[in-house]
This record gives structure tokens, sequence and C-alpha cells, in this order.
């Protein structure tokens, strides 16, 4: 058996474990911080960016980032994980999109 194949058996025993709660002291987990709000139009300003250009960069409904910035809707949690990569590293962003 290859080295991948015991390492994938291995991994797949330990999800087992701590699925049913054995051994979760040695499973590695990672907490994400994704904030609870999240200032849209700053990022989209920051980048100096029109709505029509943020939307079409980044994949969002234009409509949608209005009412974002307007406050007539909140960006769900998945939305604000994404935005906030966007407000960081917005090139490699673009870069992964594009390929």
């Amino acid at each position: 058996m290859s080295s991948v194949s015991k390492s994938l058996i291995q991994g797949m025993h330990e999800a087992v474990d701590y699925a049913t709660n054995k051994n979760k002291k040695s499973a590695k987990s990672h907490a994400v911080h994704v904030p609870k709000e999240i200032d849209v139009k700053a990022i989209r300003s920051n980048l100096k960016m029109s709505r029509s250009e943020f939307s079409s960069h980044f994949g969002f409904n234009q409509r949608t980032l209005e009412k974002w910035e307007q406050g007539s809707r909140n960006p769900d949690r998945t939305a604000r994980a994404y935005l906030t990569v966007i407000a960081s590293i917005p090139k490699e962003v673009e870069k992964a999109l594009n390929q």
C-alpha cells in the first residue's frame, strides 16, 4: 500500500474517531473569524471600483451589492467571509477567479 493510501486511511479513521467523540484531543481544528458586520461600500471604495466593476470582478449581483451598501440587506456569513478576503487580498482573489 502506498504512503498516500495509508495517510488517507489514517485520516478517515481519525475523522470517524472525532465524529464519534473518541480521541477529540488529538484532532486538529481551526476556528475562522468571520465578522458579524462588514462595510461593503468601504471595501469597494478602497478598491476604487464602481458597483458594476466590483460586481463583475468578484461575481456579485449588482442589485444585491447595492442593497448591502444601502443597509436594506446584510451579507450572509459566507459572503462576509468572501468580502473579508477581497478586502485583504483583492488581486489574489481576482487572479484566482480568472484562471
